[in-house]
């Protein structure tokens, strides 16, 4: 029987695009039969959705429903120890910019907490999943690619692997306007941002090097600086570029996640 579970979901596993109440609800039954999940899944119109008591997110791609077997209590509260909340003082009203926010797991965990929530997030495909799953936490949602330049450059998004990415070495793909966090954060007349927190696949060192006034009124930036650039991690040149902007790092380690601390010296 399991050999025919398996089979029908490799038939399945990527059909979003041309969907019926029938498939979505024989695809949700085989993802919850297969995974055993203590949180729902759910199929819907071509949208997926996992679902528990507290929360229910839409997923941009059924490529990442393995992350929730446990629960999606148990996925955030990860998140919140791989990206160190706990050493981040965190008050209703301040301001976190959240990234890289992919579907905005990140920003529901923060805004749950008080914090006005900024999500930057540049994959068409995490879009609308991201705006549907922070509407109800008031984040609000920018599309925008964060490079240390207002210039265009190779964007990649694979569906299939629900990954995307800047490309630093292969220059075939499209390129896609990408902008400055300075830039995209102007308009908003911020004066104090408490936490820059995520991952951007990366590009960490860009986005750094075009926040140069955005840094100024940061207090902490909590960054996933993992094996994405061309394979090595980016928490080296991250802690070149903090440390000559007088910012001290707390700490910088590895829990799945290559993470990276550090704290403003400009705020006591």
């Amino acid at each position: 029987m399991k050999k025919i579970i398996k089979k029908i979901i490799g038939n399945f596993r990527y059909l979003s695009k041309d969907s019926s109440p029938i498939r979505d609800s024989i695809i949700a039954l085989i993802f919850n039969n297969r995974f055993n999940f203590k949180s729902k899944v759910e199929k819907k119109g071509g949208k997926t959705y996992i679902n528990d008591s507290v929360f229910r997110l839409r997923l941009s791609s059924e490529k990442r429903l393995p992350i929730y077997r446990f629960g999606i209590y148990t996925r955030l509260k990860q998140l919140s120890k791989d990206y160190s909340l706990d050493k981040v003082p965190l008050h209703k009203d301040s301001y976190v910019i959240n990234v890289g926010s992919n579907i905005g797991e990140l920003a529901i965990l923060i805004a749950n907490r008080g914090p006005n929530v900024i999500c930057i997030e540049g994959d068409c495909r995490n879009i609308e999943a991201l705006r549907e799953n922070t509407n109800t936490f008031g984040c609000e949602v920018i599309k925008s690619i964060i490079w240390e330049k207002n210039e265009k450059i190779c964007f990649e998004s694979d569906i299939k692997e629900a990954n995307s990415a800047i490309s630093f070495s292969d220059q075939s793909f499209k390129k896609t306007q990408a902008f400055t966090l300075d830039t995209i954060l102007k308009s908003y007349g911020l004066e104090e941002i408490q936490l820059i927190i995520g991952d951007m696949e990366g590009a960490e060192p860009e986005m750094l090097l075009g926040a140069k006034k955005i840094l100024k009124i940061t207090k902490y930036i909590s960054l996933d600086c993992g094996l994405e650039r061309e394979g090595k991690s980016t928490s080296n040149k991250c802690k070149e570029i903090l440390l000559k902007n007088n910012w001290q790092i707390i700490h910088s380690f590895q829990s799945g996640r290559y993470n990276l601390l550090a704290k403003n010296n400009l705020f006591k």
